[in-house]
């Protein structure tokens, strides 16, 4: 339902829908689950295929019952929306539109008439079953077989994992919520579909050569179609994961893994950007691990090791980078702290992805992986790296995000770790103090996953037979964050400055668009409606959450 619809089907509902406004003498409002507007009638017609701001179309469809909203302004289902006096609707009633149990989207009559809402006040009954009925005739005239077009639309393209097979089990279509299910997903029409029956409603799928574990509700449709709503996918269970770091379902991470997914076998060179501590090299390790190259060789350099950062005989650094070229061969090589590759060494790496050679006679096939904690660009303009191989890498970036800036990931990861550690030093862990938890939750973590790993075996290490993780067991310069001493000498700062801190850590970390935000100003305790308006007051946009998201962002040189 998130597209447009067909010109053709679109003017059919529209044709229907547009003597009943008339006759009813007021407007109809077809909004998607997504909050879309599909169509209009009335001021509504102009402002299809755009995002409605009415918070009370969700409500309908979160209640899944027809809302009357009486004067929508001080309406309490209102209160949350972010309109506020700009609202000039006197009247809506919405019925969400449902078939077959799921619900996709909703229909409103809505007046802007003083005098018409009294009439319908008076018979709001009439006016509710009317609508009912309505719902009833879209779902019979637009939901069945025979209307594939507009069953495309309110179905295939709403934001669930749905995939269509035939009778023999070959994908005849997938929804946009499947598209980052599988990589190479523009190939999927036609493939087949293998499923095993595990329990209840788990399955274990294979596709593409990709095995996962998932819960599936099937729908039989007929003899020849059937529909499979992939309700919760295991994550990456028969995917490699190296020590956990795909770990964390925060924005940031839901948007770095499906990026892996698309690159996962991409030939082209890939550039991995993280700072101190991210783990960069096991980003790299796993896309090739997981690859069509995992059965060759995976090679890493890290380019600040002194047998590539001697001085001297240049002809034996190129014959050593050759060498490592050599061995990846099918494979993949990595190049980490690429920053501090010598210039003439990335001569020689610019010529290899140019021509996939580094010399006359040789040629290798190698996909080539370089990190970075650097801004490349600012290197290029002191003249530090070669312009054309940093737009040769700059292509395909994969930013591995700060664990500051994933707050609702450090639980998972603690567990995680703490298991971990548990397991290999033969403890057992049975409970871990208020104050130890708070302290483990609060802290930045600038050194990211190298520094909790390491603090987390340390704490291991020290538990006791009872089993309890005191706060005396955290290493000192993680404690002292919260340490009497700190508070005492603290800075003194404005409520103001830290309450735009939290709003900018949820935007970060929950994402920017209308549904994070209802979360955000769940987890900060205040109304939507006054988390819009502090957004506005602090004026925090859009670009700085982006610049916290993609931390080496590349600017545009201002030279002249």
């Amino acid at each position: 339902m998130g597209k447009k619809l067909s010109e053709l089907e679109k003017k059919k509902i529209f044709e229907m829908m547009n003597p009943i406004s008339k006759i009813l003498n007021l407007d109809i409002d077809i909004v998607d689950k997504t909050g879309v507007r599909v169509l209009g009638t009335g001021i509504y017609h102009k402002r299809e295929g755009k995002q409605t701001n009415e918070i009370v179309y969700q409500k309908a469809i979160k209640k899944n019952r027809v809302l009357v909203i009486e004067n929508p302004r001080e309406n309490g289902e209102c209160i949350e929306c972010i309109l506020g006096f700009k609202c000039l609707q006197k009247l809506m009633i919405i019925s969400p539109i449902s078939y077959e149990n799921r619900t996709w989207g909703t229909i409103s009559f809505v007046t802007f008439n003083d005098n018409l809402k009294d009439k319908i006040i008076e018979k709001i009954e009439d006016y509710t079953k009317y609508l009912e009925n309505l719902v009833l005739l879209l779902v019979k005239e637009y939901f069945t077989e025979s209307n594939l077009e507009i069953y495309r639309e309110f179905f295939l393209n709403n934001d669930e994992n749905i995939i269509i097979l035939d009778g023999e089990n070959n994908i005849i279509d997938f929804n946009k919520g499947s598209e980052l299910f599988f990589p190479e997903n523009e190939k999927l029409i036609g493939k087949k579909f293998y499923m095993k029956h595990l329990n209840n409603k788990n399955y274990e799928i294979n596709l593409l050569g990709m095995k996962k574990e998932v819960v599936i509700e099937i729908e039989e449709k007929k003899k020849n179609l059937r529909i499979l709503y992939i309700k919760k996918i295991f994550e990456m269970k028969n995917i490699m994961m190296d020590d956990g770091i795909l770990l964390g379902k925060s924005q940031a991470m839901k948007e770095l893994k499906e990026k892996m997914l698309r690159l996962l076998n991409l030939n082209l060179p890939i550039l991995i950007k993280g700072g101190i501590g991210t783990k960069k090299e096991m980003f790299a390790k796993w896309l090739h691990k997981n690859s069509e190259r995992k059965n060759n060789r995976f090679i890493s350099v890290n380019c600040l090791d002194e047998k590539y950062m001697k001085l001297g005989d240049e002809k034996y650094y190129i014959e050593l980078i050759q060498n490592e070229l050599d061995l990846a061969i099918g494979g993949t090589i990595f190049f980490d702290e690429i920053e501090s590759m010598p210039l003439f060494l990335q001569e020689r790496l610019l010529m290899f992805l140019n021509s996939k050679k580094i010399d006359k006679t040789t040629k290798t096939n190698v996909r080539v992986i370089v990190g970075t904690k650097k801004n490349m660009l600012e290197l290029v303009e002191k003249n530090e790296f070669l312009e054309d191989l940093y737009y040769k890498l700059n292509l395909h970036i994969l930013n591995i995000p700060d664990l500051k800036h994933r707050k609702d990931d450090i639980l998972e990861i603690l567990d995680y770790l703490l298991t971990k550690y548990s397991k290999e030093m033969g403890k057992t862990i049975k409970k871990i103090e208020k104050e130890s938890k708070m302290i483990l939750l609060n802290y930045e973590w600038k050194g990211n996953w190298k520094e909790i790993d390491g603090a987390i075996k340390y704490i291991v290490d020290l538990v006791e037979e009872d089993g309890v993780i005191k706060s005396s067991y955290i290493p000192e310069k993680i404690r002292r964050t919260y340490n009497y001493e700190d508070f005492k000498n603290r800075k003194i700062r404005k409520l103001e400055d830290l309450e735009r801190e939290e709003i900018v850590a949820g935007l970060i970390q929950y994402g920017v668009t209308s549904e994070s935000k209802k979360q955000i100003s769940k987890k900060l305790g205040i109304g939507i409606a006054t988390l819009y308006r502090k957004i506005e007051n602090y004026q925090i946009d859009k670009k700085e959450i982006e610049s916290f998201l993609n931390p080496y962002k590349e600017k545009s040189s201002n030279k002249k």
